[in-house]
């Protein structure tokens, strides 16, 4: 329904082209396995054989984004409660998100 509404992608005031979320929140994208966790769809698609491209780059480094600016492209961490949980663990374990990514 997300994607419906809001098409395969969305472009932000910026520019910047994202995935649609649903009520702001989950990835359209996003399906739940037996156990609960959350997949992507894309990739399981491709892992299934029903599709013969890979989820974008972009969506294996979330939430590290680029930014562009006039004379360099800064690379920036995208906070989102949704990340909290993997920062603690980040934290715990003392693998900073630049090297986990």
């Amino acid at each position: 329904e997300a994607i419906e509404a809001q098409g395969v992608y969305i472009t932000r005031e910026n520019g910047e082209i994202e995935t649609p979320l649903i009520n702001e929140a989950d990835c359209a994208y996003v399906t739940f396995d037996d156990k609960g966790t959350a997949l992507c769809a894309i990739e399981e698609a491709y892992n299934q054989g029903d599709i013969d491209w890979k989820k974008p780059v972009s969506c294996h480094l979330y939430p590290v984004r680029i930014q562009e600016y006039s004379t360099f492209s800064a690379v920036n961490y995208h906070r989102w409660e949704i990340c909290d949980d993997a920062c603690s663990l980040g934290a715990e374990l003392q693998v900073p998100i630049y090297k986990f990514v």
